[in-house]
């Protein structure tokens, strides 16, 4: 549960990652719900050692998240925590080991309009200094279901005073002769939130180089 597959989304967001985060500089990164952990460790195999990344679920997969790291031989500037949604404590517990974040990323993290609300306060918690990306996939015999997933994380941000962007990519994958479809998500906290680091960038373009 949560971590038995790769879902159709992590591929066309770990190939997303590798072009818009910039070339040269550190990066410290965050995947929230990571469940087997494949957007982290993809872009810490492709930028390594330019990136600190930390892979985050429940208690119960970090064990899992743990293995699949040193299985891909991903121990140096990797670490894997325990992060529950809506759960202080956890952020705290980062915080307190001196976690900070330019950018937090998900795979199918929000999935209905009730996980909408701790996924956006723990996202508010964590404050990363440019912001989220979320990749969400829509199965094309659910398209309500999921558009719906999509728009309730879109309206919690916005409630949080966050910019959002909607970029939709294919996914090469297909469910009876039909593909999925890939929402990447741009969450970009207001000005206040963020701290002195923040790039003049906030959109994540191809361009933006952090300061």
């Amino acid at each position: 549960m949560g971590s038995a597959e790769i879902g159709p989304c992590c591929g066309p967001l770990a190939e997303y990652l590798s072009k818009i985060i910039p070339q040269e500089g550190d990066v410290k990164l965050l995947e929230i719900g990571a469940g087997c952990g494949a957007p982290g460790i993809w872009i810490w195999k492709k930028r390594h050692p330019q990136v600190d990344v930390v892979l985050t679920d429940v208690h119960r997969l970090v064990p899992l998240l743990q293995l699949n790291c040193e299985g891909n031989f991903a121990v140096d500037k990797m670490a894997t925590k325990q992060l529950r949604w809506g759960v202080s404590a956890d952020i705290a517990a980062l915080k307190e080991e001196g976690f900070e974040f330019d950018v937090v990323v998900g795979a199918d993290a929000c999935y209905n309009e009730e996980k909408s609300y701790p996924l956006m306060e723990t996202l508010v918690g964590l404050n990363p200094r440019q912001g989220v990306i979320l990749a969400q996939s829509v199965h094309p015999e659910f398209k309500v279901e999921g558009e719906n997933a999509i728009d309730a994380i879109m309206e919690r941000a916005g409630e949080a005073g966050w910019h959002c962007e909607r970029t939709e990519i294919q996914t090469g994958c297909s469910f009876r002769g039909q593909e999925y479809l890939c929402a990447i998500l741009t969450l970009t906290p207001p000005q206040s939130q963020t701290s002195s680091r923040k790039s003049r960038h906030s959109k994540f373009d191809p361009n933006f180089h952090l300061e």
